[in-house]
């Protein structure tokens, strides 16, 4: 475990925040990210939260009639997410690897502005489920990849997010990696592989307020109304 949190503090540089969700009241273990060997200043930007905490700092947050600080241009990720933060303070690790967890203030520093992605690699977690759980913390406009090894699941959750108007540019892709054999003067790709890596699913989070998306002659889109069509020919 670790692996992806790992990736994503590594191509963050020691900036911004990487929010580590779990489902669960026990912190997973992130041993793999002690294998990359990260400086302190890597290490202090990975947090970890669980998905009931968040949803309580938004709960609170939704209910407090507050006026929202200036954003830092400093991005934060949850576990897949990064999003701006405002210029809170956070602890620094005292043991690599250690787990920290953020304070009430900025979880609902968090929840009140939303995190400005969200990459999400759980392929026991129904992706339809996760969408619903995680995408009330992005912000608009924010970009999402969600993996699974299966193509089903995700196509599901693609018609989900048209339905609802949740998302804009949804695509789809199987990305395909091929092992290779490394040794002297017997480089080459392996002859025996499997034949996917798993699917991926990406698109960006939008926030609609009209009504739900139709589905017209079999079809679904929003349509062209009759004002602006006429315009269009």
């Amino acid at each position: 475990a670790g692996l992806l949190q790992g990736a994503l503090v590594e191509r963050l540089g020691g900036h911004g925040v990487v929010c580590a969700v779990q489902d669960g009241g026990k912190a997973a273990a992130n041993d793999l990210v002690r294998s990359f060997n990260f400086t302190e200043e890597h290490y202090r930007t990975l947090s970890t939260v669980s998905l009931s905490d968040l949803q309580e700092a938004k709960a609170q947050t939704a209910s407090m009639e507050v006026a929202a600080p200036p954003l830092s241009s400093t991005p934060t990720e949850l576990g897949g997410n990064v999003e701006n933060v405002p210029d809170t303070p956070i602890k620094h690790f005292r043991k690599p690897c250690s787990q920290h967890k953020p304070s009430a203030e900025e979880l609902r520093n968090w929840t009140l502005h939303g995190f400005t992605s969200l990459v999400m690699g759980a392929p026991t977690v129904d992706p339809i489920t996760a969408v619903e759980n995680l995408m009330p913390f992005l912000a608009s406009s924010a970009p999402f990849v969600i993996y699974s090894p299966w193509q089903g699941p995700l196509v599901e959750c693609m018609n989900h997010l048209y339905e609802n108007r949740q998302a804009i540019g949804l695509q789809l892709f199987e990305p395909w990696f091929r092992p290779h054999q490394v040794l002297e003067n017997r480089t080459h790709p392996e002859m025996s592989m499997h034949g996917t890596g798993g699917y991926l699913m990406c698109g960006i989070k939008v926030t609609d307020t009209t009504e739900p998306m139709v589905k017209a002659g079999g079809k679904m889109g929003g349509g062209i109304s009759n004002k602006r069509a006429k315009r269009c020919r």
